[in-house]
């Protein structure tokens, strides 16, 4: 059963099938797209209304009911070649003016681009299993069969660092379908004149698959190769469903976490700031970009959703007529602004927010006038070190190291760098510590790699200071690697070191550091607060220092003598 319509056409009723009804319309609409370019085409396309008017009287005549499409493929073939319509009616013209007559069959080359044989890039949607782009492929580039192509992209999709996922969505975005005759004669690299728009418009009426209304049966294994790459098909639309709707998910997300934000952002920070001060930083730095990051999220939805809407339209919907030249141009035109606005807000954003926390930063980890990264504060508490002068040094003044004295474990120390070569480094580094009445000595593992670095003990209700220098490297005599277990035995720092054995991976350990071990003189202490440490500080130690760094593995305050002073 068929649907019948009514149509009117020139002041006459006819009762015409819903298939003969698109084909006729398919037919004068490529018609008056082909003739429009011409010189006198309205008259030409006028005439064929009339003649198409005439043959639909004489079926009706003849007690035709309805028309089918069988009817409109013979009008469309005694119709012929419209041009000689115009000659017919109008002797006069046809002395002014001579029709161009059809290329020969055979005939590969023409002058005219009417008649041009240049294939073009078009999308198949009449053989497709997914947007015609593989159909496409294989008319432009000459291919018999679209199954190569297809086998193609099945392989494609399982060889690493080749993006074919993403190649084929940009071929479908770009390819744009080739929906009217003259772009199907085009994609084949066939001449468009009326005679070939004619058969194809015709054939395009013919079920897929078929050729003059005779059906083509594949073989066996045709049919089971065509029924894989239709579950591949399948299966790759479904893959791009969820990518489209995880995306839309994450876009709604993100639409909402900015207006919650926008709105109610700043009593949200003061809230979490009381579980984690941390992220007040972080958060307060956010949303000081607030509508920089809108700018963002909206630019970065329409550089990305631009291009999944027109591949959803294609999808959803193949026969949509392609969208008018000015339209496409405003397509391009607003991609290409999204997509640069996105960029430059990011790399915007992105700066900024790393200079708010930077400066958030130094100014939470900021005492005394002196800044350094928070680790470095942390690993300086975790040392009970106090940090009293530093200039022309990095923020960061840790290091890792292996532990002298167990295998396999590491321990942070204090290593201080010069941050400008051109600038005297200075660094004053103590520990306060409350210590009876007595003798004692500091020992110490260190390096540096300058002179004027000292050990520095003082009483903290005397001005008298003991200084010990620091010796380098080159001194082989104080490198932990040089010393023998009988003179290391006599130390209290290298208790844990019970035999000569477990000292030569003592020295192994303290090789690639170049660990020093440097001792104090003895100095008696009246008791209270001692103060002991190590600096390059040239106006406490009245030294000049020409080093660029110096490291703390570890000072030890020894007791080595009775409370009596001598």
């Amino acid at each position: 059963m068929k649907k019948n319509i009514t149509i009117n056409l020139f002041g006459q009723l006819y009762h015409i099938d819903e298939d003969a009804y698109e084909l006729l319309k398919s037919y004068q609409d490529n018609m008056h797209r082909y003739f429009s370019a011409k010189e006198g085409g309205e008259e030409i396309s006028d005439d064929i209304e009339h003649r198409v008017a005439e043959l639909l009287s004489d079926l009706q005549a003849n007690g035709t009911v309805a028309i089918t499409i069988e009817h409109i493929q013979d009008i469309i073939h005694r119709i012929g070649n419209p041009e000689e319509i115009g000659e017919e009616t109008d002797t006069t013209q046809k002395t002014e003016e001579q029709p161009c007559p059809p290329p020969p069959p055979g005939n590969n080359t023409s002058t005219s681009s009417s008649y041009g044989r240049t294939r073009r890039l078009y999308r198949d949607l009449k053989d497709s299993m997914l947007g015609g782009v593989s159909s496409g492929l294989s008319h432009y580039f000459g291919i018999n069969d679209p199954i190569f192509i297809r086998i193609a992209w099945v392989l494609l999709l399982f060889m690493p660092y080749v993006p074919s996922f993403i190649i084929y969505i940009i071929l479908w975005i770009v390819m744009p379908p080739a929906l009217t005759a003259e772009e199907r004669l085009q994609m084949y690299g066939k001449p468009v004149n009326p005679q070939t728009l004619n058969e194809e418009i015709i054939n395009s009426a013919q079920p897929a698959g078929s050729e003059q209304g005779v059906q083509h049966t594949p073989s066996g294994g045709r049919r089971l190769l065509d029924t894989l790459l239709s579950i591949c098909a399948f299966c790759f639309k479904a893959l791009l469903f969820l990518i489209l709707g995880g995306f839309a998910l994450m876009a709604f997300f993100a639409l909402m976490a900015m207006l919650v934000f926008t709105f109610g952002g700043m009593g949200m920070l003061l809230h979490l700031s009381f579980f984690d001060p941390e992220f007040y930083a972080i958060a307060n730095a956010v949303n000081d970009q607030t509508w920089l990051i809108w700018g963002l999220i909206i630019s970065t939805i329409i550089a990305i959703g631009l291009p999944i809407f027109i591949l959803l339209r294609r999808m959803l919907n193949k026969d949509r007529p392609k969208s008018k030249t000015g339209v496409r141009v405003i397509y391009i035109v607003t991609w290409i602004v999204a997509l640069c606005t996105a960029i430059i807000l990011t790399i915007s954003i992105t700066f900024n927010l790393d200079h708010s926390l930077d400066v958030q930063h130094d100014l939470e980890n900021t005492r005394h006038g002196i800044c350094l990264h928070g680790q470095s504060w942390k690993i300086l508490d975790e040392g009970n070190w106090n940090l009293v002068r530093l200039e022309n040094a990095q923020k960061y003044i840790y290091n890792n190291c292996p532990n002298l004295f167990h295998k396999d474990a590491n321990r942070n120390y204090i290593r201080i760098n010069s941050s400008n070569k051109n600038t005297a480094m200075k660094g004053l580094l103590q520990r306060n510590v409350e210590a009876e009445p007595g003798m004692y000595k500091l020992e110490a593992v260190v390096f540096t790699d300058g002179e004027g670095c000292f050990l520095f003990s003082k009483s903290a209700d005397s001005t008298a200071v003991n200084f010990t220098p620091l010796p380098f490297p080159k001194d082989s005599l104080y490198k932990i690697e040089n010393m023998k277990w009988q003179e290391a035995k006599n130390y209290q720092y290298f208790r844990n070191a019970t035999d000569s054995i477990n000292w030569k991976k003592v020295q192994q350990r303290s090789s690639k550091y170049k660990w020093c071990f440097v001792t104090s003189e003895p100095f008696y202490h009246n008791g209270g607060i001692l103060q002991y440490g190590i600096t390059n500080d040239t106006k406490f130690t009245k030294h000049p220092w020409n080093g660029d760094r110096y490291s703390v593995y570890d000072i030890m305050l020894t007791k080595v003598a009775a409370t009596k002073k001598i």
